[in-house]
């Protein structure tokens, strides 16, 4: 279990440092992609969730299903 809470604390330093420079990065606005639902992704949103799953797979203590849908 301190794996995993160490990976989300590590992870969270990383988006917030992306959440600090995201205008100097153009990180605002939508992504090109939609979510299941149909909603638009946010660029800051997909970079989150692409940086969570891989810092919480590496832990090898947690499980990460992937689904993609077209």
């Amino acid at each position: 279990m301190d794996k995993i809470i160490e990976a989300i604390k590590a992870c969270s330093i990383i988006i917030q440092n992306h959440l600090s420079h995201s205008g100097i990065n153009e990180l605002h606005g939508e992504h090109e992609t939609s979510n299941s639902s149909g909603d638009i992704q946010k660029k800051l949103d997909v970079i989150s969730n692409d940086l969570m799953i891989d810092a919480l797979s590496k832990t090898e203590e947690c499980s990460v299903k992937m689904t993609l849908s077209f």
